[in-house]
C-alpha cells in the first residue's frame, strides 16, 4: 500500500516543476475548451441565465490555462543585474529597470520553517517587436514572521528593487 507521503512530487528539479505545470495548464486548457464549447452550444440552443454563468466560468478556466502557459514561471533566479525566469513558452531575462512593480498577493502553502508568497509582477518585455507590458505570477520563498501580514515578509524582489513594491489593490 502506498502512503500519501510517497506520492509527493519532488519539486527540487527544474524538469519536475515544468512537467507539473504542463499537466496542470493542459488540464485547464482542455477542460476549459470542452466546457466552453458545451455551454456555448447550450446557450445558443436554449438561452438561460445558468448556462450563461456556466459559460463564464468555463471561459475563466480556459483563460487561466492560457495564463499558466504564458505567464506562470516554473523557474526563476535573481542576479545583481536582472531577474531570469522560464515559462512554458520560453525564457525571459528582465533587467531590474524594466520591472514596473511587484505585489505580494498571498501566502503559499508550506511549513513555518519554509514560508513563501505568491508575487505578481509587471515588467516591460523588450524582446518582442517593441516594448510590451507583461505580468507574471510566481511563488517565492520569503523571510518573515510565522504569524504576520504579507507586508512583513521580505522576498528577493525586496533585495534588488524595494522601491517598486506595491501595497493595496490599485495597480496600473
Amino acid at each position: 500500500m502506498v502512503s500519501i507521503m510517497e506520492c509527493v512530487i519532488d519539486f527540487s528539479s527544474r524538469r519536475a516543476r515544468r512537467s507539473y505545470l504542463v499537466v496542470v495548464a493542459t488540464g485547464f486548457l482542455v477542460f476549459g475548451a470542452a466546457l466552453t464549447l458545451g455551454f456555448g452550444v447550450t446557450v445558443v440552443r436554449e438561452p438561460s441565465a445558468i448556462a450563461c454563468v456556466a459559460l463564464l466560468f468555463s471561459l475563466s478556466g480556459l483563460a487561466f490555462g492560457v495564463f499558466q502557459f504564458t505567464s506562470m514561471p516554473y523557474d526563476i533566479s535573481f542576479s545583481r543585474d536582472a531577474v531570469e525566469f522560464s515559462v512554458l513558452t520560453g525564457s525571459h531575462r528582465v533587467p531590474w529597470a524594466d520591472i514596473e512593480w511587484y505585489w505580494p498577493l498571498q501566502f503559499t502553502v508550506g511549513t513555518s520553517a519554509n514560508p513563501g508568497l505568491w508575487v505578481l509582477f509587471k515588467y516591460v518585455d523588450r524582446t518582442a517587436r517593441g516594448p510590451k507590458p507583461r505580468r507574471a505570477l510566481i511563488g517565492l520563498g520569503a523571510n518573515g514572521p510565522v504569524f504576520g501580514s504579507i507586508d512583513e515578509f521580505i522576498t528577493d524582489f525586496d533585495q534588488y528593487v524595494p522601491t517598486k513594491r506595491r501595497r493595496g489593490l490599485r495597480h496600473s
